[in-house]
């Protein structure tokens, strides 16, 4: 592995630097997007319904704080605090913590985007580099001495190259795949924030007709 990095020159370690931050993003976001935040969006949701519909509310704000790290446990307490003020309260609610807790979700895949683009052109700054050597080289040695100068230069030319797209390529999977993830997640989040609204609001519009009756 030393001999590899020694071959490709100094830009090697900045790409073998991202790498290092790529893997440790990449770990801590398919844990916390797939293990973390795992949840039965519906069957919690039809847990709370349930507790409300028995009148047992202080249970239902129970259910969310058991979850209480989930971004959907966080967003649908907000709106059961508000559940017996009005619909706009209780939408108000919902949409800011919604946007607060969406930065849980979304935070440092971007990152791995950067760290390939940053590996690629690391990667494409150690070619030049490499091509200047071999050109510099050729021009002020003798004879003998060209043809090693050539293939230094060109071995970190393609060293380089080499490692900077084996870097960025699983970065680009890899934010594909958390994209895809993290934007489920903000849709579920949001699917089940409506059907609490939609509930809650219906639940007021009865009480209501009830107290005018």
């Amino acid at each position: 592995m030393l001999e590899f990095m020694e071959k490709g020159g100094m830009f090697m370690w900045p790409i073998l630097a991202c790498s290092v931050f790529a893997l440790a993003i990449m770990a801590e976001r398919a844990f916390a997007l797939w293990l973390r935040f795992r949840l039965n969006a519906e069957q919690f949701l039809n847990q709370i319904i349930g507790y409300l519909e028995e009148k047992k509310f202080s249970r239902a704000i129970e259910v969310c704080n058991v979850e209480g790290k989930h971004p959907l446990a966080e967003v649908l307490k907000s709106g059961l605090m508000k559940a017996n003020e009005s619909d706009r309260e209780i939408q108000r609610a919902m949409e800011t913590t919604t946007l607060k807790v969406s930065g849980k979700v979304t935070a440092r895949i971007s990152y791995l985007s950067m760290l390939a683009n940053a590996s690629t052109l690391l990667g494409l700054i150690g070619t030049i580099q490499g091509l200047i050597q071999s050109f510099a080289g050729i021009a002020s040695a003798d004879a003998a001495a060209k043809q090693d100068i050539l293939s230094k230069g060109i071995a970190v030319a393609m060293y380089t190259t080499f490692f900077g797209l084996l870097v960025a390529i699983p970065n680009v999977i890899a934010y594909s795949i958390l994209t895809n993830r993290q934007n489920s997640l903000l849709t579920q989040i949001e699917v089940t924030a409506t059907d609490l609204f939609n509930y809650l609001s219906a639940r007021n519009q009865r009480l209501a007709q009830k107290k005018r009756a």
